[in-house]
């Protein structure tokens, strides 16, 4: 069962981009719930960036401020999970 905080990291990863959202909803479907809470959260805040900021990250994968370089890694490590 998913936990109300997933549940809220599943809506806040629908993006208006979509290339965002390839990368964060199965992100959270497949690996939010592994995550202990520290990350849990840090994901969390790193959804209420803007679009083009995630995009840098995520996409063009430029280096994020250090709050947020674990959970990007992690991101990037999916398959690990």
């Amino acid at each position: 069962m998913k936990s109300d905080l997933q549940k809220k990291a599943y809506w806040k990863s629908r993006r208006g981009l979509h290339e965002l959202e390839l990368i964060l909803i199965p992100f959270v479907e497949n690996c939010f719930s592994e995550l202990n809470e520290i990350h849990q959260l840090s994901f969390m805040e790193l959804l209420d960036n803007e679009d083009v900021v995630l995009m840098d990250w995520l996409v063009y994968k430029q280096d994020p401020p250090q709050q947020f370089i674990k959970i990007v890694d992690l991101i990037f490590n999916i398959e690990s999970f």
